[in-house]
């Protein structure tokens, strides 16, 4: 019987290694979305999942922490390196939710490429999803046990707490740069929204009192953008900026 060669183009580069770091890594995410269910998300009468008010606090405090991450973190790294996808350093690995916010991000990589390259060129150093650094920290309860140099590292440097939020405090805290007269100040989650749930950013300056609302502060990430674009900083920007 003649023996059949696999051909080379059929070859996988996905190593048994890879697979087991992606099955640990998903069923942590099952896990972590089990828990979400409980309050952060529910089914409405078509069986159409959604946020509740704590689902979408939670995604808003994510989505700032991966901002916290890119610009404590990963900015400082590219600005020494550029584009060298030299990766991550272990204590470098995010808490877990922003982790997530990476994860389902990379999930969509025609828009990933394009705000690499326009909007967060610090991506870039990034040599792909740090699954085996991530996976290497789940352990076989599905729970993400960080290392000691993580949180410390974290927390000293974007001054945010390595706990997932799940859950908000009225005195939990955001910090804020006013679009109009640049000073930073501290903000409440729950307090400085439009509906005291944390939905919409309604934050007064502290300094001009202008309130800054979801597309004030939109505004301020799209000047900083411009100067950035024009400082020569990697941020490249469609138009004569």
């Amino acid at each position: 019987m003649q023996e059949f060669v696999t051909p080379r183009f059929m070859d996988s580069s996905i190593s048994q290694d890879d697979v087991a770091a992606h099955l640990r890594v998903y069923g942590s995410i099952h896990s972590h979305l089990f828990n979400l269910a409980k309050r952060h998300v529910y089914y409405d009468d078509q069986d159409i999942l959604w946020p509740t008010p704590e689902g979408k606090l939670y995604l808003r405090r994510s989505v700032y922490r991966f901002r916290a991450w890119i610009s404590k973190v990963l900015r400082p790294k590219f600005e020494k390196f550029g584009d060298t996808r030299i990766g991550l350093e272990d204590h470098e690995i995010p808490p877990y939710d922003v982790m997530l916010v990476l994860h389902a991000f990379m999930l969509h990589p025609r828009a990933f490429y394009s705000d690499t390259i326009r909007l967060f060129p610090e991506l870039s150093i990034l040599n792909g999803f740090p699954l085996a650094q991530f996976a290497s920290l789940i352990d076989d309860t599905t729970t993400y046990v960080p290392k000691e140099e993580q949180v410390v590292f974290w927390e000293t440097t974007t001054e945010e707490s390595f706990a997932v939020p799940l859950f908000t405090s009225p005195s939990d805290t955001f910090r804020l740069s006013c679009p109009n007269c640049n000073s930073s100040f501290t903000g409440l989650w729950l307090e400085d929204s439009d509906d005291k749930l944390g939905s919409n950013l309604v934050a007064p300056c502290k300094e001009c009192n202008l309130i800054i609302t979801e597309l004030a502060y939109g505004a301020a990430i799209f000047t900083e953008d411009v100067r950035r674009a024009k400082s020569g900083k990697g941020v490249a920007l469609q138009g004569p900026y």
